[in-house]
């Protein structure tokens, strides 16, 4: 991956939901988005092809901290483990507090891949609080 001072990192973890978990009980992928110095977290279905456009529900989850971007594992409080599917760079192209657009970079083996990916109020311009509102995530793969 180039080295671009303009590009942060993200990581997407599937998460096997743990006995202990308050939010959902539903195995899940949480895309993580290092964005000054937090991770802006949104939860999808875990049915991904990344090489074909997808357009699904997301969660917009509270922002998590920046170990999660090398972390594997058993997570503490019977919450679950979490194990990385995807990772690489970004570069942030939109942040707004209904929409998020970022340009993914990732090796796929020695093939380098790239990707947009879009998180969207899916009600624009409702006045809801980030935890009601509904959410969509557009992932279109490029090369």
């Amino acid at each position: 991956m180039k080295n671009d001072p303009k590009r942060s990192r993200f990581v997407i973890l599937h998460h096997e939901v743990g006995t202990k978990l308050a939010r959902t009980d539903n195995s899940h992928y949480d895309w993580m988005f290092d964005v000054g110095g937090t991770l802006r977290t949104w939860a999808t279905d875990p049915l991904f092809v990344w090489d074909q456009p997808s357009d699904v529900a997301c969660d917009r989850l509270s922002d998590h901290r920046l170990a999660y971007l090398d972390f594997e594992g058993e997570m503490d409080a019977g919450r679950g483990r979490v194990t990385p599917v995807l990772a690489g760079t970004f570069r942030l192209l939109d942040d707004r507090v209904d929409r998020f657009v970022a340009e993914l970079f990732w090796n796929d083996g020695a093939i380098a891949r790239e990707a947009t990916v879009t998180c969207y109020r899916s009600l624009p311009g409702a006045r809801l609080g980030l935890e009601e509102s509904l959410w969509r995530l557009f992932f279109s793969p490029g090369r």
